[in-house]
């Protein structure tokens, strides 16, 4: 048969009560599991993306320690030349030629009234 302990139905209440409260904090710690699991594969996501800046970063910066590197970057930001440079401008003869248009595709309603013969003019 039973054990003792089980004939009683208010041991059995409690024993289910503290069953049922169990479950629930497990659940919860499940809940903060996987939540911590998804800011860990966040956070490893922007870890490489700093790596990958930081990478692109050191790349400019050695770059910039050389005199060619500083004389490239100044070129590119103010558009300066050098005493001696001239500036050379090519002139293209070819006139562009005008864009196709795509035919206009018809809506929904432009095509009813165009079945029952009903001019929009």
């Amino acid at each position: 048969m039973l054990p003792k302990i089980f004939r009683s139905y208010w041991k059995i209440s409690v024993l289910v009560i503290l069953v049922a409260l169990a479950g629930r904090a497990v659940f919860n710690i499940y809940g903060r599991y996987q939540n911590s699991r998804a800011s860990l594969a966040l956070a490893e996501k922007e870890l490489v993306a700093m790596e990958n800046k930081k990478v692109i970063l050191e790349k400019v910066t050695t770059e910039l320690k050389t005199e060619q590197g500083i004389e490239k970057e100044i070129r590119q930001k103010y558009q300066v030349t050098k005493g001696s440079e001239q500036l050379i401008v090519i002139v293209d003869d070819e006139q562009k030629k005008p864009t196709e248009t795509a035919p206009k595709t018809k809506g929904l309603w432009q095509s009813i009234l165009e079945f029952f013969d009903i001019n929009q003019k």
